[in-house]
């Protein structure tokens, strides 16, 4: 219920969907986006910071000019990530200790250790032709956190020769909804708005991922190191943040 409220709310008091630009517009037959993408809140990271290229083809020029239907794929490359400091303290509180070989990466985990972040993922942008209703995306996704050594958290069993030479990644998968917030045309050469191309714009982002099922790597869940109690109140992981960008659509 509150994702719906979240998401009812960004359309709502979205300023691109009470613009007067709209019904008149062409779109093009592919979609070409580089964007700077900001994580400001989460439940379990935040802070990461980075770019995402993503690319596709308009579908719905094949029944209507005006019509944005375009199955797109993504790919996410962030730094400067960090976990929250309350999923931090929590952890701390519920790690569970056990004889397995993913333990060392949730003794890392649990001292804060973090790394790149890639994020790959695949959906619909769209836009129909009416006036209230501005660019959005639907995407699924998946999320690989890299994970690297802040240093054995208190009564760790971490042992660095099992880190050693690879990339160890705390995996998620869920979903992410996008709305533009403002954006920029293109209409020096053509002033009728049927020839505008997006150039540059400011969404908002909100994505949910299944922390209930992350994986350390391939080496085991992450929800064996954590209590019952921890795990249902960090099941569902959320982000929300901003991104700017430059088009073609």
């Amino acid at each position: 219920m509150k994702t719906i409220c979240l998401i009812l709310v960004l359309f709502i008091f979205n300023p691109a969907a009470f613009s007067q630009e709209t019904q008149k517009r062409k779109f093009s037959w592919c979609y070409l986006d580089l964007s700077y993408k900001h994580e400001l809140y989460g439940n379990v990271k935040k802070g990461g910071k980075g770019f995402a290229l993503e690319t596709g083809l308009n579908a719905g020029r094949l029944f209507n000019k005006h019509t944005l239907i375009t199955p797109y794929v993504g790919l996410g490359v962030l730094w400067g990530n960090k976990y929250s400091s309350d999923f931090l303290s929590d952890y701390s509180a519920n790690y569970v200790n056990i004889s397995h070989p993913s333990t060392y990466l949730a003794d890392i985990v649990r001292a804060g250790g973090t790394e790149g972040d890639i994020q790959l993922y695949y959906g619909i942008l769209f836009k129909l032709p009416y006036r209230y209703t501005p660019p959005m995306k639907i995407y699924i996704m998946s999320d690989h956190l890299g994970v690297e050594s802040a240093g054995p958290a208190p009564g760790s069993v971490y042992d660095p020769q099992y880190g050693s030479g690879t990339l160890e990644t705390l995996d998620r998968k869920g979903w992410g909804f996008e709305t533009y917030l403002y954006s920029i045309w293109n209409n020096k050469k053509h002033p009728d708005e049927s020839h505008q191309r997006n150039i540059a714009y400011i969404s908002l982002f909100y994505e949910r991922l299944n922390f209930k099922e992350a994986m350390l790597s391939d080496k085991g869940k992450f929800r064996d190191h954590a209590s019952s109690s921890f795990m249902n109140k960090y099941g569902t992981e959320w982000k929300l943040g901003f991104k700017i960008g430059v088009s073609l659509m």
